[in-house]
């Protein structure tokens, strides 16, 4: 080998050290950005909570209004049958649950800004975050009740009703 070449692979062996350390160095970052990357990631995971539940207040609160919307439709409808083959005060005591389950839905969605609230006041996050949503779940089930109570009234006054008319009796061939 040449002289020169030496050098060059001399060189180059060098300068790949000290840019391995330097990397190294670089890598290791001080107490003072360990901090800032912890109060950075600590601020979206408050963020991040606080659009939880605002997203879940507000996708909870049209639920609850749909279902509401869909158990005064029926409500109405009831009263529009002149002589009902269903057994009418069933129907309405259904719809009565339906309305009480989506008063109680209503209360609970309001209770979401207090979890999110007690959520972003503690210290341990994922606990908290847990907990707010266990509450979230407790509120869903009270969605899918008032909309299971509609479901049976609609239920109700559909089995009164067949859909498909009856089949008459096949015409005897005597001849």
């Amino acid at each position: 080998m040449t002289k020169s070449k030496c050098l060059l692979f001399i060189g180059l062996a060098a300068w790949l050290m000290l840019a391995a350390v330097s990397q190294a160095t670089a890598q290791t970052p001080s107490a003072d950005t360990r901090q800032n990357i912890r109060d950075q990631q600590a601020g979206t995971i408050e963020l991040r909570i606080q659009n939880y539940g605002d997203r879940l207040e507000l996708r909870l609160t049209a639920a609850l209004q749909r279902a509401d919307n869909l158990r005064a439709r029926v409500a109405d409808r009831i009263g529009q049958f002149r002589d009902p083959k269903f057994d009418k005060a069933l129907v309405e005591q259904k719809l009565t649950e339906a309305a009480t389950a989506i008063a109680a839905g209503r209360a609970k969605v309001t209770t979401i800004d207090a979890e999110v609230t007690k959520a972003l006041a503690v210290t341990n996050k994922t606990t908290a975050f847990a907990n707010l949503r266990t509450a979230v779940r407790e509120i869903i089930g009270s969605v899918r009740l008032a909309h299971q109570k509609v479901v049976e009234a609609i239920r109700l006054i559909k089995s009164a009703y067949p859909i498909t008319p009856p089949v008459p009796p096949p015409a005897s061939t005597n001849q």
